[in-house]
């Protein structure tokens, strides 16, 4: 069934080629027809795997439209979870959602990331534990804590690129050591920050404070470094580029972003728990579509704001129950 956010065909310019006589031709069909069909899609999609909504001990009103007929009830406040025409009498949801059935569906049918859909396309925004359980992948494990890791096997900084293989295949992340010497960090950092500094003077500067708390101050994003310096095309030269990338993502890999953040010591909240790139990438862990290199140009700690990661998170669906508190 085709999307109802894309625009009708044009005219025919040759009268031959009409290909009107086609069953699944749906520009012949009104938006509300499509609209209609997606909302009974989601709901038999919903009905089908209403197990995935069980524990969330909650009462959840999704609407798709203005009109009651166009909305589901996910009652979970018992084990396990029931699916509703409407709200019982004199009960208020805990949770009151609209969003078009069509980012729904994306999201079912693993187009795009649950939290990404959620956020953008949901009114009022809620990525979260309730988001998670339209996931393709289903219902989220449970984040384990750190105590139940098992710390000796979790990757080390190496030079053995067998080892750093091994290490993205099974944690999803690898630590290279001595990938840049201290004279080499020198030269990229002095030419970052002048940048940095060059772009606030100008009045251009990213400040990003979209995922901040109010009295953090925010960070500094320099965007398109390859435009930005000769010393940021040489870092492109650095031989674990062409060791790692080609073997992980295949030989036609591509440079999506080139990207520096420079966090400041006023700044103690971080993003929420997310996947790079995920409203451009399908919603799976059986194909690799993106892999980030960091060049950390200071040494990180949590009182700095080192990244965090959830180690094997990559062949996994897993969040935690607050998405925001971690």
């Amino acid at each position: 069934m085709a999307s109802y956010s894309l625009p009708r065909p044009s005219a025919n310019y040759t009268p031959t080629l009409r290909f009107h006589d086609k069953p699944y031709d749906a520009s012949k069909l009104e938006k509300s027809e499509l609209f209609i069909y997606h909302v009974l899609r989601v709901c038999d999609l919903i009905n089908e795997r209403k197990s995935n909504f069980d524990g969330l001990n909650m009462l959840v009103e999704l609407s798709f439209g203005d009109q009651p007929q166009h909305s589901i009830v996910i009652d979970s406040r018992s084990k396990r979870a029931n699916i509703l025409e409407r709200l019982p009498e004199n009960t208020q949801a805990d949770l009151a959602i609209k969003i078009s059935p069509e980012f729904v569906l994306d999201v079912m049918e693993g187009r795009i990331n649950a939290q990404q859909a959620f956020r953008l396309y949901a009114q009022p925004p809620c990525p979260g534990a309730f988001a998670s359980r339209f996931s393709a992948l289903g219902p989220p494990a449970s984040v384990v804590s750190r105590d139940e890791l098992d710390l000796e096997s979790l990757p080390k900084p190496t030079e053995n690129i067998q080892q750093i293989k091994d290490d993205l295949k099974k944690w999803g992340y690898a630590f290279v050591a001595n990938a840049l010497t201290a004279d080499e960090v020198k030269v990229i950092r002095t030419a970052l920050e002048e940048q940095a500094a060059g772009e606030r003077q100008a009045g251009i500067a990213h400040m990003a404070s979209l995922h901040k708390s109010s009295e953090d101050e925010p960070d500094q994003r320099v965007w398109n470094l390859v435009n930005k310096g000769d010393e940021f095309l040489d870092l492109l030269n650095h031989p674990l580029i062409d060791a790692i990338m080609p073997w992980f993502l295949g030989r036609e890999f591509g440079l999506f972003a080139m990207t520096a953040n420079i966090v400041t010591p006023r700044s103690t909240s971080g993003i929420y728990m997310h996947t790079d790139q995920m409203d451009m990438t399908p919603n799976t862990a059986n194909h690799p579509y993106l892999l980030n290199i960091f060049w950390y140009l200071t040494d990180v700690t949590d009182e700095k704001g080192a990244t965090r990661i959830y180690p094997g998170s990559h062949v996994k669906n897993v969040a935690p129950q607050q998405i925001r508190d971690v």
